[in-house]
């Protein structure tokens, strides 16, 4: 036999057994798995007003971030033409740049939360 005979070795298995694999050795299971069938939850009129205001303020929230976010860029260049003008030193410039920085990061962190947030609650009309 060559190297690429290997399916004129394989035995046949049953449909009806699996084999699943558990560390090193394989066990067999019999046939596919009956389930009991799940049930989908029930939501109430209070739960579903309660996931309205939830998503209401997120998206306020996120609203809010995102022009946070624009703010911040803005900042940011008014900041290096203040430098360019000798407005303000290099170590000021620095400073003031690191503290623009870190709180762009917060605010990044705090939009990708709160996108995921509304995304749990099933709202997809975020722009990217």
């Amino acid at each position: 036999m060559g190297l690429y005979d290997s399916s004129r070795r394989k035995k046949t298995q049953h449909p009806e057994f699996k084999p699943v694999a558990r560390g090193r050795e394989s066990v067999r299971t019999e046939g596919p798995r009956q389930g009991a069938p799940t049930a989908k939850p029930v939501v109430t009129g209070a739960a579903r007003s309660a996931v309205r205001s939830e998503t209401a303020s997120l998206l306020a929230e996120y609203r809010k971030l995102v022009q946070r976010r624009g703010a911040l860029t803005a900042e940011r260049a008014e900041l290096t033409t203040r430098l360019e003008r000798g407005e303000i030193t290099t170590a000021q410039f620095h400073k003031e740049l690191r503290a623009k920085i870190q709180e762009a990061a917060r605010v990044s962190e705090n939009l990708s939360a709160t996108a995921a947030r509304l995304s749990e609650l099933g709202y997809s009309g975020l722009a990217p």
